[in-house]
Order: C-alpha cells, then sequence, then structure tokens
C-alpha cells in the first residue's frame, strides 16, 4: 500500500489530459465545419447567379441575346452588379447576395447556341481563387 502513493491523483491527472485532448479536436472539428459551411454557401450562390443568367438567357430575344449579354451589354452589366453584391429586392425584404473577391467573369457565345459562363471569388481567407462554370444550349 505504501507504494501507491499519489497513484489516483496520477490516474485523475491522466484522465483530465486526455478529456481535454479529445475537447480539444471537438473545437477543431467545428471550426472546420464552419468554414466548410461558409465554402458551400459561396459555391451554392455562384450556382444560383450563374443559372440566373442562362435562364434570363433561355427567354430573351435570340436576334439580340449576344448584345444583350455579352461583355457591354445592358444584362451583363446588371448581373455583374448582382455577383458584386449589389442589394436586390426579394419579395418584401430585401437580401445581400453576391461572392466575395468577385473577379473576372465572362459569357462567352460558342458555335450551335453554346452559351458558357463563368465565375470567379476568392473568399477572405482563401489562399486561391475559386471558380464556377457552366455550359448550356440556349434554344
Amino acid at each position: 500500500m505504501k507504494n501507491q502513493n499519489g497513484a489516483v491523483l496520477l490516474e485523475s491527472l491522466i484522465g483530465i489530459l486526455v478529456f481535454m485532448l479529445g475537447l480539444l479536436g471537438l473545437a477543431g472539428f467545428f471550426v472546420t465545419s464552419i468554414k466548410d459551411a461558409s465554402e458551400a454557401q459561396y459555391r451554392s450562390e455562384a450556382t444560383f447567379l450563374a443559372n440566373a443568367m442562362i435562364a434570363e438567357m433561355r427567354v430573351a430575344d435570340p436576334d439580340t441575346r449576344q448584345s444583350t449579354y455579352s461583355a457591354s451589354g445592358v444584362q451583363y452589366i446588371k448581373w455583374l452588379n448582382r455577383i458584386e453584391g449589389e442589394k436586390i429586392a426579394s419579395g418584401a425584404a430585401s437580401a445581400d447576395r453576391g461572392l466575395p473577391g468577385a473577379t473576372a467573369h465572362s459569357v462567352t457565345f460558342g458555335d450551335n447556341n453554346l452559351v458558357t459562363v463563368e465565375l470567379n471569388w476568392k473568399a477572405k481567407n482563401d489562399t486561391s481563387s475559386r471558380k464556377y462554370t457552366v455550359s448550356a444550349v440556349l434554344e
């Protein structure tokens, strides 16, 4: 019995150490999940903005579509404002939409009514820029 003096104290300290390591791992998990959720939000927003542009082009007059939606077109400029975070009306409320660090967007018209929309953005803590590209054939 004499050799076990302080054994309970040592076991308690080791138990507390294991518990603290578990809490530290859990905190790291929460930080990663918040970062991933914000990245997913930006990808969803890029998808929405690109598909909205294509949907607008689908219903536009085919004869003026390319001039209206090309780099200097009226609808293209409106689309850029949405990407860069202009306040847009959504029902009774107004919502901030847009991509952080939005740069180098393009709408490219190809043969056989093929259109390609590309969006680029870089979030505050990103080390590299992100890109979303979608192509569609307009009837």
